[in-house]
Formats: C-alpha cells, sequence, structure tokens
C-alpha cells in the first residue's frame, strides 16, 4: 500500500486539497503528519488539516 499525507486548507468560502508526501508505511506517514501539525500556520486559513489516506490506483493516474 501506498499512503499519502494530504493537507486541506479552507477559507470562509472553500477548501483546497493537496498530496504532499507519498510513504510505503502507514506509521512514517503518520510521524510526518505529526511533524506538520506542529508548524506554523501561513496565510489566513480558517483551517488546516493533515490526514494519511491510502492511494487507489485508477488507470495510469493515483487518486486518494
Amino acid at each position: 500500500m501506498i499512503w499519502s499525507l494530504l493537507i486541506t486548507v479552507c477559507t470562509a468560502t472553500s477548501c483546497v486539497e493537496q498530496s504532499i508526501q507519498w510513504f510505503e508505511d502507514k506509521q512514517e506517514c503518520i510521524e510526518f503528519k505529526l511533524l506538520h501539525e506542529e508548524l506554523p500556520k501561513d496565510g489566513n486559513w480558517t483551517s488546516v488539516n493533515y490526514q494519511c489516506e491510502v492511494l487507489h490506483r485508477i488507470g495510469d493516474k493515483f487518486a486518494t
């Protein structure tokens, strides 16, 4: 399995999600998630969330 560390940032009107990094080990993804949660937030986001999700292969593309 491949794990993706995702960040989701939201304003009052919308949210954007982006993959930060891929991992072969879930625990490693969780450790990096915890590190990222300690970083200072930049921008005027109403929320910043990190999560580890399994990547699923769809054709030649990967999706969470």
